[in-house]
């Protein structure tokens, strides 16, 4: 396929809802794919010609219609999710620089893996804060700036003090070892206070303003686009509370992977990327 074909109807839709949530899981994405492919008759135009070049309506027996109608709706050889993010790439990646990214979640309990489309190009919009909203003011943009510096300076920190931590006690381990020992205290960070980050807005270099309204507003437009999350650690009672511990979420160090190290976090401190290619 190249980059000026259609990509078939079931992958436009998965697609879709992709961008739509701006990342999911990989339990949300099999689940869509799924269903995608259990009710393709549902998700066809009544006029829609869903036969191969040459075929006619009707030709065959109804279940051999039906067998092509799911293949061309999801596309010929589209069997498993990693197949279908597979041909969406071939597409996206040469015709737009977009591409499906999957992220290796560590920081809970076993790993979890996120799924997200994300500009590949280190260009100029991916390094900037238009990021983020083109409708933000310039006032909101610097304030997102500090957020995003703070919580990237505490990875970091972090992840500095584990380093330290493991010169001192892993001499003689092994690189695997050391891997599972970075990752496990990966798992302990807790991200900062609401209150913190919210506060920063007295840390807006002059010229730029916002009030408390304003900047608790700016956060919980970053949380609910799923910049940021609530660290896991916060009980569920403080989730929406000032007190509760706030960090980057998974669809910031997909998509922002060239503006997160622009603020200073090192490459080699990101979260393991998959990618889907040929």
């Amino acid at each position: 396929m190249n980059a000026t074909e259609e990509l078939p109807r079931g992958q436009q839709l998965l697609l879709q809802r992709l961008i739509a949530n701006h990342s999911m899981t990989s339990k949300e994405a099999t689940r869509i794919f799924e269903e995608l492919v259990l009710h393709t008759k549902d998700y066809l135009d009544e006029n829609e010609d869903v036969f191969e070049d040459g075929e006619q309506e009707g030709a065959g027996s109804g279940s051999a219609n039906g067998s092509r109608d799911k293949n061309n709706f999801m596309g010929q050889g589209i069997g498993t999710l990693q197949d279908a993010f597979v041909s969406i790439n071939r597409q996206l990646k040469p015709g737009f620089g977009l591409e499906i990214v999957t992220m290796v979640d560590t920081s809970g309990n076993g790993a979890k893996y996120f799924h997200a489309v994300v500009n590949t190009a280190a260009d100029e919009v991916a390094k900037s804060d238009t990021v983020f909203s083109k409708s933000w003011n310039p006032h909101e943009r610097a304030f997102v700036r500090l957020v995003m510096r703070a919580l990237v300076d505490q990875n970091s920190n972090d992840d500095n003090d584990d380093d330290d931590d493991e010169d001192d006690n892993d001499d003689d381990d092994d690189e695997d070892n050391g891997k599972r020992k970075r990752k496990s205290k990966k798992a302990q960070v807790l991200g900062i206070r609401r209150a913190d980050l919210i506060n920063l807005r007295s840390d807006l270099d002059r010229g730029f303003k916002l009030n408390l309204d304003q900047a608790t507003w700016v956060i919980a437009i970053l949380l609910e686009e799923k910049w940021l999350r609530v660290s896991a650690s916060t009980e569920t009672n403080r989730r929406e509370s000032v007190q509760g511990t706030i960090e980057l979420a998974p669809r910031s160090y997909m998509e922002l992977y060239h503006y997160i190290t622009g603020l200073g976090m090192a490459a080699d401190k990101l979260p393991q990327f998959l990618y889907h290619r040929d």
